[in-house]
């Protein structure tokens, strides 16, 4: 392979910073899984570090500690790793899955019930992921009433800080570890994290706390608005939403087609961003200790070698090797949640809505990242 436009390219962000871009899809899917990249800066005191978005930095701080540099990067993955392992180990997930299905058929029901034009995204694809994180997580359901405030404010934009609503997650949260430690459940997924050798380990638990605040205060957003996504992909291509609706059998080909379009990163352009770790050469590239490199996901899920007509959707493609949920050992360990998420939904509304339109022209439909479409700012439907 020769470095050219579409491998890996040297360029400038509008913030001057100068970046390695790969789009490529056969180089992003390798340097997904490339030990040469990590998640940090490997210069503890670097000032870029502080360039990460201000909820990242206070929650990296939380888990680590304050530390930075390879060595905590790479304990944080390996900690981080283990605790996702035991919240999406398969009897976790198998206990989780069954339930999200008579989720999305009640709140489309609830749907059904409400004025019209109604946000499809606050009335039914949020509550729906909130809903299925909590279940994942163990949150008692009687708790789960007093979330949906805290959601709203945690996600509140302001002035770029995190709003009070995650410090209502951390208080929760500690309160619950506080509670399990003094009185396990069987079965319970938190009790099954706080293993007994694990407890009183500071940094296993601060860590812990920090996924468990993200999860509760902001991971359903990404699947949330990939539900609101491949819906709209759907009801805006009635061609291939009348083929679904004569073999629903292509539910899950639709699913991977919507997730392949989707722009899973829509803080950084559709890219995964990662870290040099030592020098090494790529694809003809230098690439340098402390360089930034931009793995431009959402180019390579449209790489035409790969992809035929790659613009389209297209709910029969097969084979779809897409990469949205990244690639290898770090792969989102949300991908099956979140299919199964997407592909319920798309399920109960097609039977308790079978009218279901958008509210507005598609070409009014509002996303949150415009250049490079991810989830919409609303989606007001009709049925």
């Amino acid at each position: 392979m020769t470095t050219t436009e579409t491998t890996v390219t040297r360029k400038q962000r509008p913030d001057g910073a100068w970046v390695w871009q790969v789009t490529q899809y056969d180089a992003v899917k390798t340097l997904l899984t490339d030990h040469r990249l990590g998640m940090s800066l490997p210069d503890p005191e670097s000032p870029g570090w502080d360039a990460d978005p201000k909820v990242h930095q206070i929650l990296m701080r939380m888990a680590t500690g304050g530390r930075r540099g390879i060595a905590a990067d790479q304990e944080d993955r390996v900690m981080r790793r283990r605790i996702m392992n035991k919240l999406f180990a398969g009897p976790n997930v198998v206990r989780v899955k069954p339930l999200i299905g008579p989720m999305a058929e009640q709140l489309a029901d609830e749907l059904r019930s409400r004025p019209q034009p109604a946000d499809l995204g606050r009335n039914f694809s949020a509550p729906l992921c909130a809903l299925t994180m909590n279940e994942l997580i163990g949150v008692p359901r009687e708790d789960m009433h007093r979330f949906r405030e805290w959601m709203d404010e945690a996600s509140a934009s302001g002035d770029g800080q995190p709003g009070s609503g995650l410090r209502h997650f951390v208080v929760y949260i500690n309160k619950l570890f506080a509670e399990r430690k003094r009185n396990p459940v069987d079965g319970d997924i938190m009790t099954d994290i706080l293993e007994p050798h694990e407890r009183g380990d500071e940094r296993h638990e601060r860590r812990l706390l920090n996924i468990l605040v993200w999860m509760l205060g902001m991971g359903w957003q990404n699947p949330s608005a990939t539900v609101d996504f491949a819906v709209s992909l759907l009801l805006t291509n009635p061609g291939q939403l009348d083929l679904l609706k004569d073999d629903l059998s292509l539910l899950p080909g639709a699913v991977e087609e919507a997730i392949r379009l989707y722009n899973s990163q829509p803080p950084n352009d559709g890219m995964v961003v990662r870290y040099a770790v030592e020098d090494f050469e790529f694809d003809g590239a230098a690439i340098s200790i402390g360089d930034k490199v931009m793995l431009d996901i959402w180019a390579a899920n449209r790489d035409g070698s790969v992809f035929a007509d790659p613009l389209k959707f297209d709910i029969t493609r097969d084979p779809n090797p897409h990469i949205g949920f990244g690639h290898g050992v770090y792969a989102c360990n949300f991908g099956q949640v979140t299919r199964a998420e997407v592909e319920a939904s798309i399920a109960a509304l097609v039977d308790a809505l079978p009218g279901l339109r958008p509210a507005v022209p598609a070409d009014e439909l509002q996303y949150t990242t415009p250049d490079r479409p991810s989830g919409l700012v609303r989606f007001p439907v009709l049925w």
